[in-house]
């Protein structure tokens, strides 16, 4: 009798444990699913960022272009700065004169 109640009760924890480990199992089905899913994700974000950044390295290079383009100009406005500055200057002292 002793003997039998103490496997009834090795049996009930042994139930107990093949239930929690059935829902352990369970939720690590769907923790594997939703990783899948992530992946899937995650592979279907990657050709896209890699086309995203190719198309941002291409706008950068043009605006290097565009901005080596513009120092010139940039430059010889500077010198025409100058130029009228002086104009400015001779002007004022002849206006003393």
């Amino acid at each position: 009798r002793k003997e039998n109640s103490k496997n009834n009760e090795l049996n009930s924890d042994n139930n107990e444990f093949s239930s929690n480990n059935d829902e352990l199992n369970s939720n690590n089905n769907e923790f594997n699913s939703n990783n899948d899913e992530l992946n899937s994700n995650n592979n279907e974000f990657n050709p896209n960022n890699n086309e995203f950044n190719s198309n941002n390295n291409e706008l950068n290079s043009n605006n290097n272009k565009l901005n080596s383009k513009n120092n010139k100009p940039n430059s010889d406005n500077n010198k025409l700065t100058l130029n009228n500055n002086d104009c400015d200057s001779n002007n004022y002292e002849n206006d003393k004169l």
